[in-house]
């Protein structure tokens, strides 16, 4: 690992077709008065993230369907719909790299890109 980052990142990079702004995060160690008082962000390695646009009316979190997309907010069944006594299936998404689930748009995006690590 060079600076953080996997080796796979950097292959993944020198095979893009176009070059994509990208944001490191965080960007430099945040400065602090004493040793003792680091937070564990100051700690962190180095994230980079790429900024992909969509086209005008595509949706990065539309799933494909109405009936997914409805699933994903209310819950898988229609006792969870009627019955709200559960958490939001969309609030327990885990995932490294998003808050919520991704569409196909996505998918195609990071294909575009040279960015879809399951080639």
């Amino acid at each position: 690992m060079a600076g953080g980052f996997s080796a796979d990142f950097y292959e993944l990079q020198s095979r893009r077709k176009s070059p994509i702004p990208v944001v490191i995060y965080p960007s430099s160690p945040i400065p602090s008065s004493s040793s003792s008082t680091r937070t564990a962000t100051s700690n962190a390695p180095p994230r980079e993230f790429a900024i992909l646009s969509t086209k005008p009316g595509e949706n990065p979190f539309d799933l494909g369907s109405p009936l997914a997309n409805l699933k994903e907010v209310m819950g898988h069944s229609l006792i969870d719909w009627l019955l709200p006594l559960r958490y939001s299936p969309c609030s327990g998404y885990g995932s490294q790299e998003s808050a919520y689930a991704f569409g196909p748009v996505v998918q195609r995006l990071k294909k575009e890109n040279g960015l879809d690590c399951s080639e």
